[in-house]
């Protein structure tokens, strides 16, 4: 019997951490030869999510609630929680994904069907369908690609509602982290998730990482879930120090010269332009927070 690692990050949200979990004990597993641990990382939550979380799950032996010990950013608490499961079960499998989701009972029974069908050798990062939680039938990502005059993922269909369009399966240059599913030995081949970007475009650059060490990225419309979208990192402000940082920081590490000087020509107009819109509606807002640092971040060789 295969054995999922379900891992998730929490930071301060405790009620969606306790939606995504209670979607997850719905899974179908009924015919399936399959049995999955459910492993909740609170990244030092100074709203006592640890104890709450903790107390609300302690009787259900598959969900197991940690603390990583400090903030260290969203990759720092999957990374945590994964070498948490592999020590503690040795799954074969791995699903990293977001705590403000709900998902589909038939999501792992869909990821396993997916990715048993597939060659053994490559290495191999399946994502799935999003909807918007607000929204059930709206898109949010159904497959996804890498824009290098943007140096950004882009998510196919956003903003549409659902359609056969959006039901093949293929191959991608960009997943989201909301949600992967993974082979144990990806981590062999390819290495865990990049800690250095904190929150933003860690999904960027191992999407990068994946397809650069001979592995595939995978859009498996049948694996659904509902995207709560921004609950997990809105600190309820705009703060634009991390997304223009990572993204100079991305530039550097993986565009050449000639993609870098049109993607910084793209990139100070835009932040331009959004400096004005947000003027005229009477804000001040810098942004251009975060650009020095991408320039200045010690790049960091993948593990």
């Amino acid at each position: 019997m295969k054995t999922i690692a379900v891992v998730t990050v929490n930071y301060k949200g405790k009620r969606d951490s306790i939606d995504f979990v209670e979607s997850m004990l719905r899974q179908n597993t009924q015919g399936n030869d399959f049995k999955f641990i459910i492993v909740i990382v609170d990244n030092c939550s100074p709203d006592n999510s640890l104890s709450v979380l903790s107390d609300y799950f302690k009787d259900i032996s598959i969900v197991k609630t940690i603390s990583s010990g400090r903030n260290g950013g969203y990759a720092y608490g999957l990374n945590y929680g994964i070498k948490y499961a592999l020590a503690s079960s040795r799954p074969d499998y791995i699903l990293a994904i977001n705590n403000d989701v709900v998902v589909s009972p038939d999501l792992l029974s869909n990821l396993i069907q997916s990715i048993e069908k597939t060659d053994l050798n490559v290495p191999l990062l399946i994502t799935g369908k999003m909807f918007y939680y607000a929204e059930p039938n709206k898109i949010w990502f159904a497959g996804g690609y890498f824009s290098r005059l943007r140096c950004m993922g882009m998510h196919t269909g956003i903003g549409k509602s659902d359609s056969e369009a959006f039901n093949k399966s293929r191959e991608l240059t960009f997943a989201t982290g909301c949600m992967w599913f993974f082979r144990e030995s990806l981590l062999e081949t390819v290495g865990f998730i990049p800690e250095e970007y904190f929150m933003y475009y860690e999904d960027v650059d191992y999407s990068m990482r994946v397809i650069k060490a001979g592995g595939k990225l995978l859009y498996e419309p049948r694996a659904v879930l509902w995207h709560k979208v921004g609950a997990s990192g809105n600190s309820g402000s705009i703060d634009y120090f991390f997304p223009n940082r990572n993204r100079i920081y991305l530039s550097r590490k993986y565009l050449s010269k000639q993609e870098r000087a049109f993607f910084l020509l793209f990139f100070i107009s835009t932040r331009f332009l959004k400096l004005m819109q947000f003027f005229f509606r009477g804000k001040l807002v810098n942004t251009f927070k975060g650009i020095k640092e991408g320039f200045t971040m010690q790049i960091v060789n993948d593990q």
